[in-house]
């Protein structure tokens, strides 16, 4: 391995790259935030549709509620 050359980044490089994945990596936390948000809604809103106990035009005032 010792003789196998490799290149290495300088500082400058090496920060532009973090500063670009950071953003990267913001936008998947939301995603990853509004994703579990809605699967949430989703559960706990679906079996009150299937079963009659919820209307879907409910739905709008509920979800407005929980912001």
């Amino acid at each position: 391995m010792k003789k196998i050359p490799f290149l290495f980044a300088t500082q400058k490089i090496n920060n532009a790259f973090a500063c670009e994945i950071e953003k990267l990596y913001e936008l998947y936390r939301n995603n990853d935030d509004e994703r579990r948000i809605l699967t949430k809604a989703r559960d706990s809103l679906l079996p009150k549709l299937i079963s009659g106990e919820l209307e879907v035009k409910e739905i709008g005032k509920i979800l407005e509620q929980a912001k």
